[in-house]
């Protein structure tokens, strides 16, 4: 930095070494102010200084490199006057980020904000702004003792910053592992819960759905005698002679007969407020069905069998294993001989379902009137009421429900669930 050993560097280009103290200088400069945005972290707490800043280390940066074409003595007023520039400029801003909280600033107005200040003082008094008789030594005999002092408290100062900003960032990273710990923490205990709610969410429809089963099985099994008394009041009643008697038993058989349509109707709606849509697979849900009623199909001597290939679906589970459901237990009570298939395939954007009886059969006219609730031929057996309860719950779903049937032959009942394919 004296400027008298750059002679050894290049002797033979003594503009080289005339100029090497001006461009020496001016590139620690920028150094220096380099170091200070990276450790003050001004773009983070003084971001309205960031720039000037920014700007400042530019053109340090640029007059280092012009330096050597300028002349001399203006090259090393220009270097003189510079780390007063600096001092003044970086001394608030550091002061201004300690303010901000940054706490390893500290360090840095400890160690070269004692630089800056000496090297802002030994720039004013070379340029000659201020006198030198109050500093303890003697400029005059070595000018640049006053920057090497300043160097070693500096080195010092900051080598206990550098500490101190290494001991925080192990802890901010310990305290981040241990963030992340707990989120991750969190979420897999969220998983779980949601997995639980989930099983039991199923086992709570598999609960309806086995409960609207029994409940429909038995409604099947109540209607039907209350109808053969019925039918057995209206042949006596010429026989009854007390009017009374006889509207108190009809009264009674009406109010049986509207209890059982209530409590199927409430079920049917706990139904629909409990199902939702959900991607499932179509296999599995006739799997399901058909394993629920072999034991029944084999007690008759019938053989029940499924067709359907891997598809997934977007589909209420509970309304389509319900239908499933109706639609077998009338066609195997239907059936006396041969069997029952059940069968999907794809059609557009939709899955087309059907059950396959070789049972009875019914009539055009039945075919209409069985989708009524309560609604039963003599032909049927029993069909009534399921189908009543499949064309309810399509209805409610958007989906498509057909009956085709031959007296004799057997029937097809067809289910189309449009757009459900994703």
């Amino acid at each position: 930095m004296d400027g008298f050993t750059f002679q050894y560097l290049w002797p033979d280009y003594p503009v080289l070494n005339t100029n090497a103290t001006s461009v020496f200088g001016s590139l620690s400069l920028f150094f220096a102010a380099w170091f200070s945005i990276t450790f003050l972290r001004t773009l983070e707490y003084a971001p309205r200084y960031h720039r000037f800043l920014v700007g400042l280390t530019i053109i340090l940066g640029i007059f280092s490199f012009v330096a050597i074409f300028i002349e001399t003595g203006v090259a090393n007023q220009v270097v003189q006057v510079l780390p007063f520039i600096l001092s003044v400029t970086i001394l608030p801003i550091a002061v201004y980020v300690v303010w901000q909280g940054h706490l390893a600033a500290r360090y840095f107005l400890l160690g070269w904000g004692l630089l800056y200040l000496l090297l802002g003082y030994f720039s004013a008094a070379t340029i000659g702004w201020v006198g030198t008789t109050y500093f303890p030594m003697d400029m005059s005999h070595s000018p640049m003792d006053i920057v090497r002092v300043a160097i070693i408290i500096e080195a010092v100062a900051l080598s206990l910053g550098l500490a101190d900003q290494y001991r925080r960032l192990n802890d901010d990273n310990k305290r981040n592992q241990a963030e992340l710990v707990d989120q991750l923490q969190a979420r897999l205990d969220e998983s779980r819960e949601r997995a639980q709610l989930e099983l039991e969410k199923e086992a709570a429809l598999r609960d309806v759905f086995d409960k609207s089963r029994v409940l429909a099985s038995a409604s099947h099994d109540i209607a039907q005698p209350i109808r053969s008394l019925r039918l057995a009041l209206d042949s006596k009643s010429n026989n009854i002679h007390d009017p009374e008697i006889l509207s108190s038993v009809t009264t009674t058989l009406d109010d049986m007969e509207a209890v059982i349509s209530d409590a199927l109707q409430e079920a049917s709606g706990a139904l629909k407020e409990a199902s939702q849509d959900i991607v499932a697979n179509i296999g599995q849900i006739l799997s399901e069905v058909v394993s629920s009623f072999q034991d029944e199909v084999m007690e008759k001597g019938l053989y029940i069998r499924m067709f359907a290939p891997m598809l997934s679906a977007n589909i209420s589970v509970i309304s389509l294993k319900r239908s499933l459901t109706n639609l077998v237990s009338n066609a195997i009570h239907c059936t006396h001989e041969g069997g029952i298939l059940i069968a999907a395939r794809k059609r557009g954007n939709g899955i087309l379902i059907q059950v396959f009886d070789t049972g009875i059969g019914l009539t055009e006219a039945d075919q209409e009137s069985l989708l009524k609730f309560h609604e039963k031929s003599n032909n049927s057996l029993g069909y009534g009421l399921g189908l009543a309860i499949v064309n309810e719950i399509c209805l409610a779903t958007g989906w498509e429900f057909v009956v085709r049937s031959k007296v004799n032959k057997g029937s097809c009942f067809s289910i189309y669930m449009p757009d459900c394919i994703k």
